[in-house]
């Protein structure tokens, strides 16, 4: 099972295309995610949560490198580039096809089930950081238990969605 896997995934990572977004490998990743998980039968709408997780946890991860290699930031760097790394995601999404061709009666809220997800997911990791961070000073600049900083948004990103499931939102 474990080789069908492998060979499944190297097959899906074959099919990746030149990419125009921020980060070539992000966006094939991401692709090959979406991809597999279309197959499966996952929602959009809960696979594009995870994808704007990972979209802001890369955007985040940006800024605290060029933080520390700039030795200070431009004001409100974090959100900046968390909309500059959305945008270029859903350029080099709309390009491949993964956004910009779905049924408007799948829609949620008027925008398209991966879409929605992506901002969604997007919004729960930023609140979730900022929740971290306020627990975290609150703590003398200590955290709570091992690996909030990871474990805060991957819970706060299921129990999102398994409110929107249970809402009938997604599924």
């Amino acid at each position: 099972m474990l080789a069908f896997f492998a060979f499944f995934i190297i097959f899906l990572l074959s099919l990746a295309q030149k990419s125009f977004a921020h980060c070539p490998l992000c966006v094939a990743a991401t692709g090959s995610v979406v991809a597999a998980s279309r197959i499966m039968g996952v929602d959009d709408a809960i696979t594009g949560t995870f994808a704007g997780a990972f979209i802001i946890s890369t955007a985040l991860w940006t800024d605290k490198i060029l933080a520390k290699k700039m030795k200070r930031s431009i004001p409100f760097q974090s959100y900046v580039l968390s909309a500059l790394f959305i945008g270029l995601t859903f350029a080099g999404f709309y390009v491949f096809g993964f956004v910009g061709n779905e049924p408007g009666f799948l829609n949620i809220m008027g925008l398209e089930r991966f879409s929605f997800g992506i901002l969604a997911g997007s919004a729960v990791v930023l609140l979730s950081y900022e929740a971290h961070n306020f627990v975290r000073k609150s703590n003398s600049g200590k955290n709570h238990i091992p690996f909030q900083g990871i474990v805060a948004p991957i819970i706060a990103l299921v129990l999102f969605d398994m409110l929107m499931f249970a809402a009938g939102v997604f599924g």
